[in-house]
């Protein structure tokens, strides 16, 4: 699932921790915007508790907090903040409930849908990668949040550049650096 090797050079301090995926699954190396105007960091957003996690018992409180701000997948063209460096998702490959198995869900760099998902600004790192980059080239972003070496070439969807070619099991190094604030202009 994920879209990303384990190499990467990135500092904490390009670590966006404000925000969680507005779906039920995505992976790691997707790139995302601030879902919609009502989505963003309100400074007075309080945490949201989902119902349970799982059951509802007598005498039991499991709650499950989830973040109000919300990002989504970036689209051909879209401006991306960032990229996610863990998958989101509800279940394992057996269809396990990550929540009942939070152990597992960390050593599979999963993070459960509603929990911050860490989302990178700048960095290196090895993405997997639709079609075959030139070296030095923009790094684009297509119509599903992947990186690609081609594009619009409105300068919105340019995430970065490749740092070398693509190997075999399609993946290239690239320096990531989102957003672009190049022409001032931070509008979708």
């Amino acid at each position: 699932m994920s879209r990303l090797k384990p190499f990467k050079d990135v500092s904490e301090h390009e670590i966006l921790g404000l925000f969680a995926y507005n779906g039920s699954t995505a992976s790691a190396g997707t790139f995302v915007k601030v879902a919609g105007a009502t989505k963003g960091v309100a400074l007075n957003d309080n945490l949201a508790l989902d119902a349970n996690a799982g059951g509802a018992f007598t005498n039991a409180v499991s709650p499950h907090f989830n973040l109000p701000a919300r990002v989504t997948t970036v689209g051909t063209g879209e401006r991306a903040i960032g990229m996610l460096l863990y998958d989101v998702a509800l279940t394992d490959e057996n269809g396990e409930q990550y929540k009942f198995h939070p152990d597992k869900a960390a050593a599979d760099n999963i993070v459960l849908t509603g929990q911050a998902a860490p989302i990178a600004k700048r960095g290196i790192f090895a993405v997997k990668i639709n079609g075959d980059p030139v070296i030095g080239s923009p790094v684009y972003t297509d119509a599903n949040g992947y990186a690609t070496p081609t594009g619009e070439g409105n300068g919105k969807d340019v995430v970065g550049i490749f740092l070398g070619p693509g190997d075999s099991d399609g993946y290239a190094l690239c320096q990531i650096n989102t957003p672009n604030f190049a022409d001032r202009n931070l509008g979708a």
